[in-house]
């Protein structure tokens, strides 16, 4: 029998069903069940990885949130320098610079 493989296109797809049918002498409604069954598993397999991929993504914009609005606090309580605050979050001074950058007003608005 053909060894399971990758298929790139509905041609190939024919192909394959068509040489199935030939080669092994199966029944065309038992090859078309076969293929829809196969085409399902293809459909789960990639919904399961399309959600895991947006639950990432919404943990990793969590994550962002939470320490964007705990930078905001400690700059806004004017304490602690940029360094500092990079230093005890455990982030890179330009993740700081870039958030507080983000509470300035700017400077090509209305005047």
């Amino acid at each position: 029998m053909i060894g399971v493989h990758h298929l790139e296109s509905t041609a190939e797809l024919s192909r394959l069903v068509n040489t199935i049918l030939k080669e092994e002498g199966m029944s065309q409604n038992v090859v078309e069940l076969w293929m829809e069954e196969l085409i399902q598993q293809g459909v789960q397999k990639g919904i399961q990885q399309g959600v895991q991929q947006g639950v990432q993504q919404g943990v990793q914009q969590g994550i962002r949130i939470t320490q964007d609005d705990t930078i905001r606090k400690l700059l806004n309580k004017g304490q602690l320098s940029v360094e500092q605050i990079a230093f005890f979050l455990d982030l890179p001074t330009d993740r700081i610079r870039e958030v507080l950058t983000e509470g300035l007003p700017s400077q090509n608005g209305p005047s």
